[in-house]
């Protein structure tokens, strides 16, 4: 068949993909897995912004695309600072 290449996007961070699975043995890709692609995805503190929006305060590491489940970030999005991270259900 023909091989077709596109991307996804949605309005809410992480607003395109970061890791896309399955793996090897057909699990989902974790955030750690995800995280670990990235050299940008620290947990390091001087790394982390802190964006006020209407919603209040949301920490953010900038151009770490793995995002958590957790539900905590701009709009009921997970977040991506590695801290306590919540695994996608």
């Amino acid at each position: 068949g023909i091989e077709i290449y596109h991307h996804h996007v949605q309005e809410n961070p992480p607003f395109s993909y970061g890791c896309y699975g399955p793996n090897d043995d057909g699990t989902m890709v974790t955030v750690a897995q995800c995280r670990a692609l990235y050299d940008d995805c620290t947990t390091d503190a001087s790394d982390q912004e802190t964006i006020p929006t209407n919603e209040g305060d949301v920490t953010y590491v900038a151009w770490c695309p793995c995002y958590d489940g957790s539900g905590l970030g701009y709009n009921g999005t997970g977040l991506n600072t590695g801290i306590n991270i919540v695994e996608l259900a």
